[in-house]
Order: C-alpha cells, then sequence, then structure tokens
C-alpha cells in the first residue's frame, strides 16, 4: 500500500504552492490490490472528483479527474514505478509561488507598532510631566508678579497723595509769597515747588513701573496659556497613542489567536493524514488476516459475508468519523480485534 500526502507545507509528500491549497489538503491511497482512495483532509476550498466535491473519501480510478480548488491534479502520474522508483518518492508541483507567510512577520510588525505607541506614549508622558512642573514654576511667578503689581499699586496711591499734598503745600506758599512779597516765602515757596516736582516724578516713575509690570504679566500670562494649550495637547497626544497602542494590542492579539487557530488546523490535519495512512495500514492488514468480519462486529457495523462489501462499511465508518480521537478509537479497535483472537 501507499500513501501520499498532498498538500501547501513543505512536509508534504506532494506539495502544491499554490494558496489555494490547505497546508494538508487531502491524501491518495493505493491499496495492495492496486484501488485507488482520494480522502479529504477537511481542506478549505475543497477536493473535487469528476466535477463532484468530496466529503470524507471517495474512491478514484485511472481516466478520473482531480481538482484541488480551482487546481487539476495528474494524480496517477504519483503512482507510476517511473515516478516512484523506492515506492515513496517525493513529487512536487509548483501550479504558482509559493504564498508568503504573513503571520509571523505581521505579528513582528504588529508588536513594533505596540512598543512604538508605547514609546510614543512614555514621552507624551515625560513631556507633559516637564510641562506641568514649568506650568507651576510660571504660575508661581504669576502668583509673585501680581503680588508685585498690587503692592505698586498702592505705593503709586500713596505718592499720588503725596504728590497732591506738595502740589497743594507749594501753591499756598505761592499766593502767600505774593500777598507778603517777602524773599523768605518765595524761598519756602521754591523749595516746596522743588519738593512738588520730586513728587510728581515719583509718581510718573511708578506708572512707568506699573505699565512695565502689567506688560511682563501679559506676557506670562499669554505664556502660561500657551503652556496650558501645549498641555491639554499632551494630553490628548497621550490618549490618542493609549487608545492606538490599545488597538495594536488588540489586533496582535486577533492575529496571535489566528495564527493559533491556523497551526491547530494544520495540526490536526497532519495528524489525520498519520491517522489515516495507519488506518488503512491496519485495515489491509485485517483483511489478509481474513478478519474484516471480526472488525465490522467490533466496530458495531453490520457484518457481510462479501468481503469488499465489509471493507467499504468499515473506510465509510472512518470517514464519518467528526474527529481525531474517533480516528484513533477506529484504529485501535481494528488492531484489538486481532489481538482478541
Amino acid at each position: 500500500m501507499i500513501v501520499k500526502t498532498l498538500g501547501r507545507n513543505p512536509d508534504n509528500d506532494i506539495v502544491i504552492n499554490n494558496p489555494k491549497v490547505s497546508r494538508v489538503h487531502l491524501q491518495l491511497v493505493r491499496d495492495d490490490d492496486g484501488k485507488y482512495v482520494v480522502v479529504d483532509l477537511n481542506s478549505a476550498n475543497g477536493t473535487f472528483v469528476n466535477g463532484s466535491r468530496i466529503s470524507g473519501h471517495a474512491a478514484i480510478k485511472p481516466g478520473d479527474n482531480l481538482v484541488v480548488g480551482d487546481i487539476p491534479i495528474p494524480w496517477l502520474d504519483y503512482f507510476t514505478t517511473d515516478n516512484l522508483p523506492d515506492g515513496n518518492h517525493t513529487r512536487q508541483e509548483s501550479s504558482s509561488p509559493a504564498p508568503k507567510r504573513k503571520s509571523s512577520r505581521s505579528n513582528r510588525v504588529i508588536v513594533i507598532a505596540v512598543v512604538a505607541a508605547l514609546v510614543v506614549v512614555v514621552a507624551v508622558v515625560l513631556f507633559f510631566v516637564v510641562r506641568s512642573k514649568q506650568s507651576e514654576e510660571d504660575a508661581r511667578r504669576m502668583v509673585q508678579k501680581n503680588e508685585q503689581y498690587h503692592n505698586l499699586e498702592k505705593e503709586i496711591n500713596d505718592a499720588i497723595v503725596e504728590a497732591a499734598n506738595a502740589n497743594a503745600e507749594y501753591e499756598a506758599a505761592l499766593r502767600k509769597a505774593a500777598e507778603s512779597n517777602s524773599e523768605r516765602d518765595r524761598q519756602e515757596a521754591d523749595l516746596l515747588k522743588m519738593q512738588a516736582a520730586q513728587a510728581n516724578s515719583k509718581v510718573n516713575a511708578l506708572n512707568s513701573d506699573k505699565k512695565k509690570l502689567e506688560n511682563q504679566l501679559k506676557g506670562e500670562q499669554d505664556k502660561v496659556n500657551e503652556l496650558q494649550a501645549e498641555n491639554d495637547r499632551a494630553k490628548k497626544d497621550v490618549q490618542n497613542a493609549e487608545n492606538k497602542s490599545r488597538k495594536e494590542a488588540e489586533r496582535a492579539n486577533v492575529a496571535e489567536q489566528r495564527a493559533n487557530d491556523e497551526a491547530q488546523k494544520a495540526s490536526d490535519a497532519a495528524l489525520q493524514a498519520k491517522l489515516t495512512t495507519q488506518f488503512y495500514e491496519a485495515l489491509n492488514k485485517a483483511r489478509d488476516d481474513n478478519r474484516l468480519k471480526e472488525v465490522c462486529v467490533a466496530l458495531g457495523i453490520e457484518a457481510s459475508r462479501k468481503e469488499n462489501e465489509c471493507y467499504r462499511k468499515i473506510v465509510d465508518t472512518f470517514s464519518k468519523a467528526v474527529s481525531n480521537d474517533k480516528r484513533q478509537a477506529i484504529i485501535n479497535t481494528i488492531k484489538k480485534s486481532k489481538a482478541d483472537e
């Protein structure tokens, strides 16, 4: 008996590098009587014999057309003595370039994107912390400037009162000097004039300082407003980066789950192929030992006197098994029937 596994994985006996072919797509079996069977291993795009999609296994004979997806398979060539000198020769068909394995690469890209997003989050957070400290310093300066401004306003008010008093004293002294026409009164008036001028100059100087301080306060306030706007933008950037990081992590989880599902499916298909080979080996051995009737009874299959009918029913039972555990149980039953003899 010869069993050939066909699929996209390089571990198959027959490798078809085409995305429409599953990793482990089907098995081709030639028993010791020269009869052929094709077994579909739960492929995604199906296996077709003479245009009809098969489920499980189907008999196939020379001249029948075998199609995988939409790819014609010269299946009989794989069993010719020229191509199989030792019964285990591997033949590869390359109907299209091998599909790129994107899962690991895409996972790496997603991981890099997640790390980059996290770096952005950290950078923005650090920026926000630095800006926050700077904002606190600017706020303290604003408080100091406002306190200085209020003190200056009080000083200006005091200077204005002082200047008004000096002007009033000067005007009174000037009138007195005019009335008395006294040199002493004129000298006293000139002194009060000088003091009033100094008081007025002090008021003007303080008002000039006030104007400068107002400009400084406006500049500090503008700076505080600008820093606040930057902090708001930084908070928004952090939120956007966190959202992006979360989405990338979700995408990575989905990609990982998809890769795990695909790997599990391929593993199940590979195990099914292995079990199919073991099944035919055990079944053909049972037929050689004239134990097919005992196997049918052990499997709960209605026994038949015709060996071929019993053989077909056992194959049908195996083909309809919905899990590898049930397939293994059938194989164990076939082998056990020999041990119970």
